[in-house]
């Protein structure tokens, strides 16, 4: 991995940390790694969920019974909808800063790799 998205990497890791609250410790990384750490807290497994279900929304492939229930999860539970809201500013802001040069991080994602 080069160094440029190694650092990318640091800066999106410490952004997200700072919107769910999280101390930008290396232990959030390591999951996206694979690699093994402490057991995680239900609050962790929590908005693990909710962050997999916004995904699945903003690319239009959760099923409408599960919209529904994602909007009764953050209407009832202020954590969540406050984890709803940062979550969808995070990826509009990505998306303004990448959405531009996609191409260019997509063709230099695929010469690092191979």
């Amino acid at each position: 991995m080069t160094s440029h998205f190694k650092d990318q990497i640091d800066k999106l890791t410490a952004i997200i940390n700072s919107a769910v609250g999280r101390k930008n410790t290396g232990e959030s990384r390591s999951h996206l790694f694979g690699v093994k750490s402490k057991k995680r807290s239900r609050q962790d497994l929590e908005y693990q969920r909710l962050a997999e279900m916004i995904l699945k929304m903003q690319d239009g492939l959760l099923e409408q019974r599960y919209v529904l229930r994602l909007g009764k999860w953050i209407l009832s539970d202020e954590k969540a909808l406050k984890y709803y809201i940062e979550f969808n500013q995070l990826s509009a802001m990505l998306r303004q800063i990448y959405g531009k040069n996609q191409n260019k991080i997509t063709e230099e994602l695929f010469l690092t790799r191979n």
